[in-house]
């Protein structure tokens, strides 16, 4: 094009030479070609950025559709949007896919309007456009989920780790709606209300079981310290009924290992558990499967004999032998196959409560100190005032660990 403007500046000298008054009278030559030349300039220019554009918006789309494509899990391989011409595998206009053909109907397909296809033939390298991981692949950014609850683990693994106040507010409202949570296990996945948190803060009725706390607060408080349980701590706790109702065959799974968060009996050396007398009473069981010991720690030795403790506990003693054997302990334990001889003892100079209430909450006390190798210790010579903080004190970390 420049070439063209040097000839038409030539063929103008000459003529200034022959007539010069009569081409610079009405306009400057010069400057007039300058002008087409600048605006021919320009306009080349704009031309070849508009066909840049057209050509990066033509891949930006081609790859906006091969990335839904691979999205939606397309079973046909597909690339790019006919452009009006063969591709360099020689497709044209004629063979293309719907994106959506084959593919199951979504309720949503807003992500993308329709639009034709090239099948990619099967010479093409599929690495070039890798389709994402669907859901559930494994991968460095996608794990898959766990089918069974995974143990709370806050920091330094201590169940006092996460607490919450905002569970006294509430309570003070008697907000019954917001009171109401669930926690997992098999007998303490069922929502709670308020009547809950009545009988944690004796507020509940009637006045001569007031403070009484029930199987699911201390089923409950038994599953907060197995699920922040250090995998290397030797114990475990049984559920409450497992003395109450010693039935071999259905206690099985709490025992051996298969039913988590319970552990493996053949893995520990103390077994704990909450016990229950008559529905009248609660102690503590602590079992030390390395002596076949079995103690007893009663808070209240003047509610229920030693008789009627012992009573209750005889079908779980005449059947130790052959619970044994149910769940394999002696085959994982590698110990010698032997018949044990359950030792019942009571232990002594245990805390005592000091109404007829505080009975649950001495077995939740004792069941944290035990599992962290501790005796029971009360501070303060109030012990009921000492009980009650006990109380919010579960309320805060139950609370905080709800589901």
């Amino acid at each position: 094009m420049s070439n063209g403007f040097t000839q038409i500046r030539q063929q103008l000298t000459l003529m200034r030479a022959i007539v010069p008054c009569v081409m610079d009278k009405f306009v400057d030559g010069d400057e007039f070609i300058d002008k087409m030349e600048g605006d021919e300039k320009k306009h080349a220019d704009e031309e070849a950025k508009s066909t840049h554009t057209v050509v990066q918006n033509k891949e930006d789309e081609k790859e906006a559709y091969i990335k839904v494509a691979m999205f939606k899990g397309v079973d046909k391989k597909v690339v790019g949007i006919h452009d009006g011409s063969n591709d360099e595998c020689g497709n044209n206009k004629d063979d293309k896919v719907d994106i959506f053909e084959d593919v199951e109907k979504k309720k949503d397909r807003s992500i993308v309007d329709k639009g034709p296809m090239y099948k990619i033939p099967k010479n093409m390298d599929h690495n070039k456009h890798k389709k994402r991981p669907r859901a559930y692949f494994k991968s460095s950014y996608m794990s898959i989920p766990s089918t069974s609850r995974e143990p709370l683990r806050p920091p330094h693994f201590k169940i006092d780790a996460l607490q919450s106040e905002e569970i006294f507010a509430l309570y003070d409202k008697r907000d019954e709606e917001a009171l109401s949570f669930t926690y997992r296990g098999e007998y303490v996945g069922y929502p709670w209300g308020i009547d809950f948190w009545k009988h944690i803060f004796c507020h509940n009725d009637p006045i001569e079981e007031r403070g009484w706390l029930e199987t699911s607060h201390i089923d409950m408080w038994s599953l907060l310290l197995l699920d922040t349980k250090l995998p290397e701590e030797r114990w475990t706790i049984m559920p409450i009924h497992f003395m109450a109702f010693f039935d071999k065959k259905s206690l099985i799974p709490f025992a051996n290992g298969s039913k988590p968060p319970y552990v493996d009996w053949a893995n520990v050396d103390l077994v704990l558990f909450p016990i229950n007398i008559n529905n009248c009473h609660w102690l503590t069981g602590g079992m030390d499967l390395r002596t076949w010991t079995l103690t007893l720690y009663d808070s209240s030795i003047s509610e229920v004999s030693n008789e009627i403790i012992l009573e209750n506990l005889l079908a779980f003693k005449e059947n130790f032998n052959d619970f044994l054997k149910l769940i394999d302990y002696w085959t994982n334990t590698g110990r010698e196959s032997t018949h044990m001889n359950l030792n019942i003892q009571f232990a002594k100079g245990v805390p005592q409560q000091v109404n007829g209430s505080d009975c649950g909450v001495f077995v939740c006390m004792w069941l944290e100190a035990l599992s962290s190798g501790k005796e029971l210790n009360i501070k303060t010579d109030d012990v009921a005032a000492e009980c009650m903080e006990y109380r919010r004190r579960m309320a805060r970390i139950i609370w905080a660990r709800r589901d």
